[in-house]
C-alpha cells in the first residue's frame, strides 16, 4: 500500500539500507524487511542486530487412539510439554530483530487417545483440517494487517512492539479478519529452483526468519504463527495472507503464471494438498492482493483460477483487494486487463487505501467522491471496505481522528455497498489506546 506501513532496515555485517520506490499515488507503504533485519528508526541510524538462538522446540504430538468398541475412531493424544526455553542469546538487538532462545529440551511425546468420543475436528498430527465454513458478515466488519510491526520501525522498546498472533486475536475480539503480510513474491521467485520457483517468499519481520529449506531459502517455516491462524480461526476471526506489499509483486509475466500461483497458493496455504506447508496443520482463509509495483499482467488469470479452485472445494475461501483510493487502482484496476476489470466477481472485499491520497477523508467531498465510484464494484463484484491508518505515525497522510470518525462511518454506513473498516496496521492498533480503547475498537463500535 502507498503508505507508510513499515521501514525495515537491514543489518549484518555491513550495512545496507533498502528504499523502496514510491506507488503511483503516494509515498510507498508496506515494506517488508528480509528475515532476521533490524529496523532503523525514522531516518535513524539501526541498532546492531543480535544473533538470534534458534527457537524452543516442541514435544511430538501423541499418538491417534486405537478404535473403540463401537468402531469409533480414537482421539488424537495430547501434545508433548514443550521444552525449556534457553537462554537468549543477545539482547543488544537491531530495532527489528527480537532474538529468539536457544534450544530448549525437547519435550515428552504425549499419550495415546482413548477410544471413544472421536470428533471430525480432531485432524491426526500431518493433516489439515478446513477452517469454519461460517462466512463472514456483509456489514460491520473490522479488518486489519498482521506481520510488519509497522510501530517497531520508529519505536525501539520491544515490549511495544506487534504482538505474536494468537495473542494479537485473543486481546482483539473486535478483528473479524486477520491479514497475514506479506508473501512479497509467488512466481519466479528465488528459492529453487531460481527463477523459476512458484513457491512464494514469505516476510514477517521478526514474528518468523527460519528458512523453510535449504531449497526453498525464502520460504520461512513459521510454527508460532501457524499456532496462531488455529488460535485465531478457534475464536471465530479469519485469517488471510497478503501477497504484494509496497516492495513486493506476484512476479507474473503472463497469464499462465498466475493460473500455475494459483495452483501453488491453494496447495501451500489453502485447501490443497502439498508437502510443502509453512504453516503447519492450519489453513488460511484466503488470500489478498495488495500489488503496489510491478506489471498488471496475470492477476485477472490467479483470482480466477484461484476462485474456480476454491468454489469446487465446497468451502467459503476468501479473495480480497487492497487497491489505492483513486480510482481507478494503477495496478488492480477495475479497467480491461486488471483483475477488479476482468474478474470482479472473484473478490469478496476490496479494503480501498483512503490514506496516503487525495481521497482521503482530510478532504470529505474528495473521499464521497472516490467512494462513490468503488461502490459500483458492488454490484456483482466485492463489498468495499474504508481503510485507514490506526494512527498518526501508520501512514504519511489520512488518519481520522476519533472525533471525526463517527462523520465517515455516517457518510457511508447506510450504503449497501459498505461493508467496514480496515486498518493499517495491528502494531499501530495495539499502541492506539485511549481512555483503555483502541482505535480498532472504536472504530468496530460504530459500525454495529
Amino acid at each position: 500500500m502507498t503508505m507508510l506501513r513499515s521501514l525495515p532496515a537491514l543489518l549484518a555485517v555491513t550495512l545496507s539500507v533498502f528504499m523502496f520506490a514510491c506507488g503511483s499515488n503516494g509515498p510507498s507503504s508496506k515494506v517488508s524487511g528480509s528475515a532476521g533485519a533490524g529496523a532503523a528508526g525514522s531516518m535513524g541510524s539501526a541498532g546492531i542486530a543480535g544473533s538470534a538462538g534458534a527457537t524452543d522446540t516442541t514435544g511430538a504430538a501423541g499418538t491417534t487412539g486405537a478404535a473403540g468398541t463401537t468402531g469409533a475412531a480414537g482421539t488424537t493424544g495430547a501434545a508433548g510439554v514443550t521444552g525449556s526455553a534457553g537462554h537468549v542469546s543477545n539482547t543488544d538487538a537491531g530495532a527489528r530483530d527480537a532474538p529468539a532462545s536457544d534450544v530448549g529440551a525437547a519435550g515428552t511425546t504425549g499419550a495415546a487417545g482413548s477410544g471413544t468420543d472421536a470428533k471430525p475436528s480432531d485432524a491426526p498430527a500431518g493433516e489439515t483440517a478446513p477452517p469454519s465454513n461460517t462466512p463472514l458478515p456483509s456489514k460491520g466488519l473490522l479488518t486489519v494487517y498482521w506481520g510488519q510491526n509497522g510501530w517497531g520501525a520508529t519505536h525501539n522498546d520491544q515490549s511495544t512492539w506487534e504482538k505474536p498472533l494468537a495473542d494479537t486475536c485473543a486481546a482483539h475480539p473486535e478483528y473479524d479478519v486477520v491479514i497475514l503480510s506479506f508473501a512479497t513474491q509467488i512466481a519466479h521467485t528465488r528459492n529453487q529452483p531460481s527463477g523459476q520457483s512458484f513457491v512464494p517468499e514469505l516476510n514477517f519481520a521478526n514474528h518468523c526468519e527460519t528458512s523453510y529449506s535449504t531449497d526453498d531459502p525464502f520460504l520461512l517455516k513459521c510454527d508460532d504463527i501457524a499456532a496462531g491462524v488455529r488460535a485465531c480461526q478457534a475464536a471465530g476471526t479469519k485469517v488471510l495472507i497478503s501477497i504484494g506489499g509496497s516492495t513486493g509483486s506476484a512476479g507474473f509475466q503472463s497469464d499462465d503464471d498466475g493460473k500455475m500461483a494459483a495452483t501453488s497458493v491453494w496447495n501451500i496455504f489453502l485447501g490443497g494438498a502439498s508437502t510443502i506447508r509453512p504453516f503447519t496443520n492450519a489453513t488460511l482463509d484466503g488470500v489478498d492482493l495488495d500489488i503496489e509495483g510491478g506489471g498488471t499482467v496475470g492477476y485477472a488469470a490467479f483470482a480466477t483460477a484461484l476462485r474456480a479452485l476454491m468454489d469446487a472445494s465446497g468451502h467459503k475461501y476468501y479473495i480480497t483487494g487492497a487497491p489505492q483510493c483513486p480510482y481507478p487502482d494503477a495496478f488492480l484496476g477495475p479497467a480491461t486487463g486488471r483483475a477488479l476489470g476482468d474478474a470482479p466477481a472473484a473478490f469478496d472485499f476490496v479494503w480501498v487505501q483512503f490514506y496516503n491520497n487525495y481521497c482521503g477523508y482530510g478532504t470529505p467531498s474528495a473521499f464521497r467522491d472516490s467512494f462513490a465510484q468503488w461502490k459500483t464494484l458492488a454490484s456483482g463484484g466485492p463489498k468495499i471496505v474504508v481503510g485507514l491508518p490506526a494512527t498518526t505515525g501508520a501512514a504519511g497522510s489520512g488518519f481520522v481522528a476519533r472525533a471525526t470518525l463517527p462523520s465517515l462511518v455516517g457518510d457511508v454506513k447506510s450504503d449497501p455497498a459498505f461493508a467496514g473498516i480496515m486498518l493499517w496496521d495491528a502494531s499501530n492498533d495495539q499502541n492506539s489506546a485511549e481512555g483503555g480503547t483502541t482505535y480498532g475498537a472504536f472504530a468496530k463500535s460504530l459500525l454495529k
